[in-house]
């Protein structure tokens, strides 16, 4: 009898820490703007403008990220801007007036997305169905079924495609058979964050990050191990309080990498042997982003953070007015900017080396997504499925 409320005690608590997963991965991660919310929010600060953006087109794509906390990601390819949505609505733009030059319902719920090379696109339905198409027009080429489905991007490199299911498992494809050619699968906690990191490929090797704080580094033709290391060790006595994922993609800089992890920490390392260069307690599911020498996070827990990538030392931060606005992945451009979104439809516009604000735009659309930043153009796609276009202009 003991044994049976053990076992039915333990089902509980799985349970309610699953629950609490899909608040720290749904509810945080994919805020939707909300106009009575909006109203209620501290007045953010004054600032003089040293730039402006204007919207020049704006098309809907489908459902957008929906509410399962996804990361659909558009991607450039010379002036043309594609974008998928959560329901599979696929869609190819001119990306200077926003002109629909080919789009395709897929018919499926789609669950990672987009990866795309010169010729191809790739992307994971909600089933774990990996499906490469062709560029020009959405035509299907191959597909493939995961080990389980993917939240993240596919990653195509020469004549291989890789992607991590959120299992942990890591799959190597030939991309013009669609063949596997090898399979990697780690073990992955009983509970983690809604997402998976995209894999990094550098050289001869594939830099993933995983759901139990770790970062591992593959060889990319065998997938052997090369070393695996965490970025911080799982604490607490809850399931919740251990959740430690690394679910942003890595950032190589020269002979240094810059991983970041949730309830845990932003490290610089070797990326041949994983040794430590510097090590600072940090927290982020959201995107990486480097430039004038600094590392930009934003928090879990609200801010915008820039680190000096050499020293792990803070040049500044962004907290007290953004904490209610859960900002957004950042995105730099040139030694300039950083451009990150938040939920309450703001897009906000800082100094690389000041971290003083210079820009802000109301778009009234939530935005977890790190910002496309093209020439003088930036490319939103918001979580409600606008896909919209903001040329950048200077203050004279």
């Amino acid at each position: 009898m003991n044994c049976f409320i053990a076992s039915i005690s333990r089902i509980f608590i799985i349970v309610l820490c699953a629950a609490q997963i899909m608040l720290v991965g749904c509810s945080l991660n994919s805020g939707r703007y909300n106009s009575e919310r909006y109203n209620k929010v501290k007045t953010l600060p004054e600032f003089k403008p040293q730039i402006s953006m204007k919207t020049i087109w704006n098309r809907s794509v489908g459902k957008g990220q929906g509410r399962g906390g996804l990361s659909l990601k558009p991607v450039i390819d010379s002036d043309i801007i594609y974008a998928v949505s959560c329901d599979g609505e696929l869609v190819a733009c001119n990306r200077y007036n926003g002109k629909l030059l080919w789009s395709k319902s897929l018919d499926t719920s789609i669950s990672g997305g987009l990866g795309f090379n010169n010729e191809l696109l790739a992307l994971v339905t909600r089933k774990g169905k990996l499906i490469v198409l062709d560029k020009n027009n959405g035509a299907e080429k191959w597909s493939f079924q995961l080990h389980s489905t993917a939240l993240s991007e596919p990653v195509m490199q020469g004549n291989s495609l890789f992607v991590q299911s959120v299992d942990g498992t890591v799959t190597a494809l030939d991309l013009s058979k669609g063949v596997q050619i090898w399979q990697k699968t780690t073990v992955a906690p009983l509970v983690s964050l809604r997402g998976s990191a995209t894999p990094l490929v550098k050289q001869d090797a594939l830099l993933i990050g995983l759901s139990t704080g770790e970062i591992s580094v593959l060889r990319l033709k065998t997938g052997d191990e090369i070393w695996r290391k965490y970025i911080s060790q799982p604490q607490g006595f809850s399931e919740y309080s251990r959740m430690s994922d690394v679910n942003t993609q890595p950032i190589w800089i020269k002979d240094t990498l810059y991983v970041i992890n949730f309830q845990g920490n932003l490290a610089a390392l070797d990326p041949w042997t994983g040794n430590e260069k510097w090590i600072q307690k940090a927290s982020s599911y959201c995107q990486l982003a480097e430039g004038s020498g600094n590392i930009y996070f934003s928090s879990e827990t609200g801010g915008l953070h820039a680190i000096n990538a050499d020293s792990g030392v803070l040049s500044w931060n962004q907290l007290t007015d953004y904490k209610a606005h859960h900002l957004g992945s950042p995105q730099t451009i040139d030694s300039s900017w950083v451009f990150v979104g938040d939920n309450l439809g703001y897009l906000h516009v800082f100094s690389q080396k000041t971290g003083a604000i210079v820009g802000r735009t109301l778009l009234k659309a939530s935005i977890r997504l790190k910002p496309l930043v093209e020439d003088e153009y930036v490319y939103i796609f918001a979580d409600q499925g606008q896909l919209i276009a903001l040329k950048i202009n200077e203050a004279s």
